[in-house]
């Protein structure tokens, strides 16, 4: 059964990977909700082995997940399969990343909700996959060019940076007389040593020029706020990283779900099969929701509410005509 549900699944996706855009990496995810509420969630992917394991979209894996990993020498790329079923009420986790080399509010946060309510006369399906806001345009919106254009835009690395050094003094919180001497000093180092640089010439002394910031902030500030610095500063980093990354990161979503669909934003529908393709721009600056609602009504029950009430008029009436 299984084998035939992955061939279903994978069927499905050639059709899909006929008209999904050309990328470095492509995401296809097929959930199959049944009438029970239990699901089974799938995962294909393929591309380069190094862009597969990457942190922007980290591949499910571990304690009870069917993976299966295999070479295509055609392409000359990796394709990725895993699977693993969900009892009702069970969710999958905001982010399949395992690790603890980056901190969880660095990568994408896709939480995934599934309910399932049973009323007497119907049961609701309502289900729900939120791909959190990467809030690009308040924190380096020159990246956003590159993000929609694919192209490199003047200055975006300048900004980065700044952005980077910025951030992290103010979440360091070190109190209001030392951040005003301190944003100064900020503020001369960037604009002498960062600003009028070319992004070429940026990306080329990158990790000087992090080491000389990072000292800056660490000499003015003292000891007591060394490991601050580097954690705060390793997250925001690590974030923009993350973001940049998912340039080339394309989504395609599936879902089968059970009874007659209610209301969904499903890009298209066929039968009881919805879809969606996604990219980073859909969640760059507002979270990017996914969500359908579906009913089953159990005709049997209203049957048996209709016939109790007819049996009560008739009831009723035979009373009073006695």
């Amino acid at each position: 059964m299984k084998k035939l549900f992955k061939s279903l699944f994978i069927l499905l996706l050639v059709v899909f990977q006929l008209i999904i855009w050309q990328s470095c990496v492509e995401h296809s995810v097929f959930v199959q909700i049944d009438p029970g509420g239990d699901y089974q969630f799938n995962y294909y992917s393929h591309g380069d082995l190094t862009d597969l394991n990457d942190f922007d979209f980290p591949i499910p894996a571990g304690e009870k997940w069917l993976t299966e990993l295999t070479f295509d020498k055609e392409n000359e790329s990796h394709k990725y399969f895993a699977s693993k079923s969900f009892v009702a009420g069970e969710n999958p986790p905001s982010s399949f990343f395992r690790g603890d080399s980056i901190y969880s509010t660095s990568l994408l946060q896709h939480p995934l909700s599934f309910k399932v309510r049973n009323w007497y006369f119907q049961k609701t399906y309502e289900f729900k996959w939120t791909f959190l806001s990467r809030e690009v345009s308040s924190k380096y919106p020159k990246m956003k060019h590159i993000l929609e254009g694919g192209e490199s835009y003047p200055g975006w690395s300048v900004e980065v940076l700044s952005y980077l050094f910025r951030d992290c003094l103010l979440r360091i919180d070190v109190g209001f007389n030392q951040s005003a001497i301190i944003t100064r000093e900020l503020d001369f180092w960037l604009e002498s040593a960062v600003n009028q640089l070319a992004d070429s010439t940026l990306q080329e002394n990158y990790q000087n020029l992090k080491f000389d910031g990072i000292e800056l902030l660490k000499t003015t500030l003292g000891p007591s706020f060394h490991h601050r610095i580097d954690s705060v500063f390793k997250q925001l980093e690590d974030e923009s990283r993350v973001t940049l990354g998912l340039v080339d990161d394309k989504f395609e979503f599936l879902l089968l779900i059970p009874g007659e669909l209610a209301e969904s934003n499903a890009d298209t529908s066929y039968a009881d099969t919805l879809s969606w393709s996604f990219n980073v721009n859909y969640f760059e600056d507002s979270d990017y929701e996914i969500y359908a609602v579906s009913h089953v009504v159990n005709h049997r029950r209203y049957k048996y509410l209709f016939g109790g009430i007819l049996i009560i008029v008739l009831l009723i009436t035979w009373r009073f005509i006695r």
